[in-house]
């Protein structure tokens, strides 16, 4: 979620929307991260599970892409 973003950024308030980053492969310190919506954000609003399942989606892809190339 959004202030998880915020820290791991690095950017503080500065950081873009979690919406606005959702789903997006990005590149924080070298490192592979997939940002997205607090799955506990459905609860409050369906409308948004379709973001969920993107970013869920994104990361998986990620993760497998990954674990082939091996370490």
């Amino acid at each position: 979620g959004r202030p998880a973003w915020q820290l791991i950024s690095g950017l503080g308030k500065k950081a873009p929307g979690i919406t606005s980053v959702n789903g997006k492969l990005l590149f924080v310190n070298g490192t592979a991260v997939v940002p997205s919506i607090h799955p506990a954000g459905v609860l409050y609003d369906s409308r948004v599970l379709p973001e969920l399942e993107r970013a869920v989606s994104k990361f998986a892809k990620v993760f497998k892409a990954t674990r082939r190339e091996g370490p």
